[in-house]
């Protein structure tokens, strides 16, 4: 009698479970110094550069950069590609959509009508809807922009590379650029930053140096649009639009705003009598005159004015 065997058929299981925030890689560093020297006084010195990236579900990606430094100097602009100083943001982002907290890149270089680029600090929204036939692209972004715009005309010399002072909007010739704002064009035809390429640019000094490879004449127009640092007022930026296309149609709209927040100065604080005097002057700058004087009590450690009637 022959011995007859049993066979069992079965699946095997092969699912694998997701852990949530197991695939994220961090990678940077955080130093600390101590500095001291014969004519100044001792501090400390201090830098973190933090990175991570990764998912933190089966759809959802993230990606984070936290850069800070007390060093308040910003990268000198001989690279062409430039790593920004004190740099944070969150992103969020899968197949169909992304959100972003933190600086932010505002750009609009694909239509002919409002091209601009803005550094700001904010908030930034896309989202993607895809059909058969179609697509449907929705963005939204709301900030506080870094730097208020300007825009310099400069007619060259010849044989004279620089370096040429850039100015702000009201003729400042001592102002702080942000690092990787400008936009240089010459005759119209844009350059590029590099050591390597047309131009350098000191951000720390406002001034622009050319590349012997790049010989200025006395025949050229050079044109610069950049940021700069205006600590005067808060200003608040608005952007959105969105794009829909097929085949054979695309249709686009973009709406942009800028504004100062003139009821929250930076740099001083109005009373209510000084803000009813600015506003009763109107245009007449002789009547824009108000009291700032405050009583204080006497110190010696201090100089005080007494006032006499």
């Amino acid at each position: 009698m022959g011995t007859q065997k049993l066979i069992t058929l079965g699946t095997r299981n092969n699912t694998k479970k997701f852990t949530p925030f197991e695939g994220l890689e961090t990678s940077g560093s955080l130093s600390r110094g101590f500095v001291i020297g014969n004519n100044q006084n001792s501090s400390v010195a201090s830098e973190l550069d933090l990175q991570i990236t990764g998912k933190i579900s089966e759809k959802i990606s993230l990606r984070a950069s936290l850069q800070d430094s007390n060093v308040p100097l910003q990268e000198g602009g001989y690279s062409q590609k430039l790593n920004e100083f004190d740099q944070v943001f969150v992103e969020l982002f899968s197949e169909n959509w992304l959100l972003r907290a933190g600086d932010v890149n505002l750009e609009n270089s694909n239509t002919y009508f409002g091209k601009f680029t803005k550094k700001v600090q904010g908030i930034f929204a896309r989202g993607i809807v895809k059909r058969d036939s179609s697509e449907t692209t929705l963005f939204a972004s709301g900030a506080i922009v870094k730097g208020q715009y300007a825009k310099s005309n400069i007619k060259g010399q010849e044989g004279n590379q620089g370096p040429y002072k850039l100015s702000g909007t009201n003729g400042e010739l001592f102002i702080l650029l942000v690092s990787g704002s400008e936009t240089v064009y010459v005759n119209g035809l844009r350059l590029e930053r590099g050591e390597n390429n047309d131009y350098v640019i000191d951000y720390n000094a406002g001034e622009i140096t050319f590349n012997a490879t790049y010989p200025i004449t006395s025949e050229m127009l050079i044109t610069v649009e950049y940021q700069y640092s205006d600590r005067n007022y808060s200003r608040i930026i608005a952007y959105g639009g969105g794009t829909h296309k097929t085949k054979k149609v695309r249709i686009s709209a973009h709406v942009y705003t800028e504004n100062d927040a003139k009821n929250q100065p930076l740099q001083q604080n109005l009373s209510t009598e000084q803000v009813d005097i600015l506003q009763l002057a109107g245009d007449d700058t002789s009547l824009m005159i108000a009291p700032s004087a405050t009583p204080e009590a006497y110190s010696e450690n201090r100089i005080l004015y007494k006032k006499k009637p």
